[in-house]
C-alpha cells in the first residue's frame, strides 16, 4: 500500500493535469451515493461528525474520503477538520493507497471551481476578486490562473491583517495578488468571483456583480460564504447551481 502525504500530491497534481483528470472523471461512467453523515458525541463540547463520502468506478478503482468534523477543537487552538482518502482496487477490493485528505479535497476543490470558470466566465476574464483569505484561498487562485489570464487578483477578508499577510505570502510565490479592503468596489470590477469563507450570512450581493461577471461560491460540508442572487437575477443574468439546494433567490 502506498501513502501519498500533501507535498506528495501537489507535485504529482499540477493543475493541468488536475483539471483534465477532473474533465475525464466527470465525462466517466462513476458510482457517486449521497454522502452519509454520522453524529458523534463529544462529552464537553460539541457534538463532532463523521462523514463518508464513496465513489467507484466498475472494474476500476473504488474511493472513500472519511472526514472528522469536531467543532469544539477551536476552543482548544486545534484544526477542527481533519480527513483522508482510501483507494481500493475494484476487482478484488485490496487496498491500493492511503491520500492526505485535506490537501486532496483543497485541490479538488479549487479545481471543480477552476473547471467552471474555464466553462462560463469570459475568455479575457483578467480581474479575480477572492473573497476569504483561508486554507484554499491559494488553490483556488492558482486553479483559476491556469485557465484565464488572470493579472489581478484581489483578495478580500473580514480581517484585513489575514489579507495582507496571506497576499504577501502568495504575492512571494508569484501570483498577482495583492489585499483589498472595499469588497463592493472590488466586485464591481471584477471578471470572477470566488468566495470560500465561514461566513453564515451573504457577503457579495449580485447587484454589485458587473454584466457578464462570473460567481462561485466554493466548499463542502462546511459553510461558505454566500452570494446573494438578488439583482443579478433581476437583470436577466444566467445562475447556474451544482448542488441542489445552494441556490437562493
Amino acid at each position: 500500500m502506498r501513502h501519498f502525504d500533501a507535498a506528495a500530491i501537489r507535485a504529482r497534481l499540477p493543475w493541468p493535469r488536475m483539471l483534465a483528470a477532473l474533465d475525464a472523471t466527470l465525462q466517466a461512467d462513476v458510482a457517486a451515493p449521497l454522502r452519509t453523515n454520522h453524529p458523534i458525541e463529544v462529552p464537553g463540547m460539541p457534538a463532532a461528525s463523521l462523514l463518508l463520502m464513496p465513489a467507484w468506478r466498475v472494474g476500476h478503482r473504488i474511493g472513500v474520503k472519511l472526514v472528522t468534523v469536531f467543532p469544539g477543537n477551536r476552543a482548544r487552538s486545534q484544526r477542527a477538520v481533519a480527513a483522508v482518502y482510501a483507494l481500493f482496487d475494484a476487482r478484488d477490493g485490496s487496498v491500493l493507497a492511503l491520500f492526505d485528505g485535506e490537501e486532496l479535497t483543497a485541490r479538488r476543490t479549487a479545481a471543480a471551481s477552476a473547471y467552471a470558470a474555464a466553462r462560463l466566465a469570459r475568455t479575457g476574464a483578467r480581474h479575480l476578486v477572492m473573497v476569504g483569505a483561508g486554507r484554499i484561498a491559494g488553490e483556488l487562485i492558482a486553479a483559476h490562473c491556469c485557465v484565464r489570464p488572470i493579472d489581478r487578483v484581489s483578495l478580500w477578508s473580514r480581517t484585513a491583517v489575514h489579507a495582507e499577510t496571506a497576499a504577501a505570502a502568495m504575492a512571494d510565490a508569484g501570483l498577482p495578488v495583492r489585499p483589498c479592503r472595499d469588497l463592493e468596489a472590488a466586485v464591481r470590477e471584477a471578471d470572477i468571483v470566488s468566495c470560500a469563507t465561514l461566513a453564515t450570512e451573504p457577503l457579495v450581493h449580485g447587484a454589485w456583480l458587473a454584466p457578464g461577471a462570473h460567481a462561485r461560491r466554493s466548499g463542502d460540508g462546511v459553510q461558505v460564504g454566500r452570494l446573494r442572487a438578488g439583482g443579478s437575477c433581476r437583470r436577466g443574468s444566467r445562475l447556474r447551481c451544482v448542488t441542489p439546494g445552494v441556490a437562493r433567490c
